[in-house]
């Protein structure tokens, strides 16, 4: 706390309840900097939070429900970034009253993935026969040696599509002139993201 400013760090992968020993290797968790802001809203030398960020993102779990809260805050919070603000970084940001970039920082990457890899081929040529039994067409799927099936892929493009929809609204509702075509995974300098009115100011 300075000068009643709690600042919180935003810093590296970001990811919900992990153990205590990722953090050694630059993760973040969205339960900690909940506590956190927990403890800065209850302490009465307080006035105002700023989250001090530098994450590329991480995984979604736990991100809307930190971002919400912190949209909800009954203290102002504000976010900045002299490094990366992105996906879901940026996210939690969007929660904030305000976002401030360093000219020079990545800010933005709206959008969601996930990723394959179709290890059925090499299985086939190494002689290895995969086989899958299942309760359900969409358990299991993913299981390395297999391919996903059409039904398959079409949900998780769904999941991937309505975590997406979840995410730009959350930006817009923080930046509601934020255009669609900005909100397409792209990331943008500090001094490119004022112009678009992905942040709210920028400091040296």
């Amino acid at each position: 706390v300075v000068d009643g400013v709690a600042i919180i760090p935003v810093v590296g992968v970001v990811l919900n309840r992990i153990p205590q020993i990722f953090k050694a290797f630059g993760y973040c968790d969205c339960a900690e900097i909940s506590h956190w802001l927990d403890e800065a809203i209850d302490d009465p030398a307080v006035s105002r939070i700023v989250l001090d960020i530098d994450s590329p993102g991480g995984t979604v779990s736990g991100v809307m429900e930190l971002a919400a809260k912190i949209a909800n805050s009954p203290k102002r919070i504000d976010a900045f970034t002299g490094g990366m603000c992105c996906s879901a970084a940026y996210w939690l940001a969007c929660g904030a009253r305000s976002i401030t970039a360093t000219p020079s920082a990545d800010v933005g990457s709206v959008g969601v993935y996930t990723a394959y890899t179709d290890l059925s081929l090499m299985a086939k040529l190494a002689g290895i026969a995969v086989e899958v039994f299942r309760s359900g067409k969409y358990k299991g799927a993913g299981i390395p040696g297999t391919s996903l099936s059409d039904e398959q892929k079409e949900m998780i493009q769904a999941e991937v599509d309505a975590l997406a929809a979840m995410f730009k609204g959350a930006v817009k509702k923080s930046r509601p002139h934020t255009p669609d075509e900005l909100m397409q995974g792209q990331s943008f300098l500090g001094l490119v993201a004022a112009d678009n009115r992905m942040v709210d100011a920028l400091a040296d």
